[in-house]
């Protein structure tokens, strides 16, 4: 358990960074020294198999994170010799359930981790951490105290989905691969300690892997609907605001237009044949409409063009 923990402490490490940590540097070069003894007592034979589990789970990493390799043919071969050593004491049987390094390992598509793989790397290392502590007084085992305070549960593992979306801000994170990855890595966990590692059961990791690949489903629909929706709003805004200048505009034209031409209409008609004074009146008219219409421009509810028409429509009239 203590090799395991401690392997998942150099893989966080070097999956923060970005690169093999210099404690990951360093255990890869403790690996490649390690001599297998000809014979094998209780003393030598369980650290050894320990070592060799410990060593499957750095290579899976590697393979899945090649940004963390290091020497990888050279620990591969080592991997093979240790588990031919313990072949005759553990049978093929078992070595061959753990060897799940050496199945086809896809790179992740995140070329560089997420935060979500980060983050089930530390609750795993947590939960191994808190197994070897010694019972307390409410009686449970660790192992049910470990579960408690440590789950890996469904609402768990949305919540760091949702945390992983909320800070993709450049949209590098491919969230499917991330979503299998860290279930292919539970899954892994399970395998080498199926009893602190309960919650990580086969069939429940395949019912969780679908209720977050259907949460990033519904999620992508959203976020579609909403970016077509606000792009719809925006162009019925825009063109909604152009009909309105354009018919306001429009329409005050076509209404100052009549009533000048009423206006002027009426004033003719009676000032036809009459004498000076009407006739001055109506040139006092004239100057009001003409106020009229320049407070109209001022007020930017006509342009210089429509004010201009307007003009020289009441000067022929006159």
């Amino acid at each position: 358990m203590s090799k395991v923990w401690n392997a998942i402490g150099w893989l966080q490490t070097s999956l923060v960074i970005k690169r093999p940590s210099a404690r990951l540097l360093f255990h890869v070069d403790f690996f490649l020294n390690i001599e297998v003894p000809a014979h094998f007592d209780r003393v030598t034979l369980y650290p050894l198999l320990s070592q060799w589990h410990q060593l499957g789970l750095v290579l899976w990493f590697m393979k899945k994170y090649p940004q963390t390799a290091t020497q990888v043919d050279n620990l591969n071969a080592k991997w093979i010799s240790i588990g031919d050593a313990l072949r005759p004491y553990f049978g093929s049987q078992y070595l061959e359930e753990f060897s799940f390094n050496m199945d086809p390992i896809e790179p992740s598509k995140n070329v560089f981790g997420t935060r979500l793989m980060g983050s089930c790397l530390k609750r795993c290392r947590k939960r191994l951490a808190f197994y070897g502590l010694p019972r307390r007084m409410d009686s449970r085992s660790s192992l049910e105290r470990s579960a408690d305070i440590l789950p890996i549960t469904i609402s768990w593992l949305q919540s760091k989905v949702k945390r992983e979306m909320e800070t993709n801000v450049e949209g590098k994170v491919d969230f499917e691969a991330a979503i299998d990855d860290a279930i292919e890595f539970l899954g892994i966990m399970h395998k080498l300690s199926p009893k602190v590692f309960a919650d990580c059961r086969p069939a429940k990791l395949a019912e969780i892997r679908e209720q977050l690949h259907k949460l990033i489903s519904v999620s992508n629909e959203q976020n579609e609907s909403k970016a077509s929706s606000l792009n719809y709003e925006d162009v019925s805004v825009s063109d909604k605001n152009q009909k309105t200048e354009d018919s306001s505009g429009s329409s005050i034209l076509k209404q100052f237009a009549s009533y000048t031409r009423l206006l002027i209409k009426r004033r003719y008609k009676k000032v036809e044949g009459l004498n000076d004074g009407t006739t001055k009146r109506l040139e006092e008219g004239n100057s009001n409409e003409q106020r009229t219409l320049r407070k109209l421009l001022s007020e930017n509810r006509i342009s210089q063009e429509e004010y201009e028409t307007i003009l020289a429509e009441m000067n022929e009239k006159r």
